[in-house]
């Protein structure tokens, strides 16, 4: 501590933020202070964090690349050709493998915005999901309006009784009077 001419006392601290009394830190290898524990965790965190990253990026470039059956990929060049040249350019089976080919992709892409290729589990789930958020909804609704409708009568039986001003002091509702409408609602 120094001692300063305008009467100011002020406290100096030269050691490290965060260290414990008594605690050493530990030396490293090279004899370098510092590179403990904490540090050795934070290089495997940061090493763990590449990892991840590398195998993300590998994924995308691996999802990028579509696979594609072999019907996929003579549909695809067939279309192509038709577009260029007509149909015309193309035998008679080589058109019915791709106008079967087009009516199965239509078939399916109806299917699927007409929700018929969902899962009856999934159905369900949607269905018992909406259903509780609804009830959840209403349950909310009734404890608050029960609330509301108890901390106004018991303000103003406060007020009332000379128990003080309603509009000075907040009053909390009391627990018996909670779990008594816990008792009525059934939970």
């Amino acid at each position: 501590m120094t001692h300063d001419s305008s009467e100011n006392l002020e406290l100096f601290h030269y050691g490290i933020k965060g260290m414990k009394w008594g605690v050493r830190r530990r030396e490293g290898s090279d004899g370098t202070v510092g590179t403990g524990v904490r540090e050795a965790k934070k290089a495997q965190r940061e090493e763990k964090r590449t990892a991840r990253k590398a195998a993300k990026k590998k994924e995308a470039e691996e999802n990028w690349k579509k696979p594609t059956t072999e019907d996929a990929r003579s549909a695809s060049e067939k279309r192509s050709r038709v577009g260029k040249h007509g149909t015309d350019a193309l035998s008679n089976k080589d058109l019915q493998s791709l106008v079967t080919r087009m009516n199965l992709e239509q078939q399916y892409s109806q299917l699927k915005e007409s929700g018929k290729s969902e899962s009856a589990r999934k159905a369900g789930q949607r269905y018992v999901s909406d259903i509780l958020k609804d009830a959840g909804k209403d349950l909310a609704t009734d404890a608050l309006k029960w609330a509301a409708t108890e901390g106004v009568k018991y303000a103003f039986n406060r007020a009332t009784s000379g128990g003080g001003s309603a509009s000075s002091t907040a009053y909390r509702v009391p627990t018996n009077l909670l779990e008594s409408r816990r008792r009525q609602i059934g939970r």
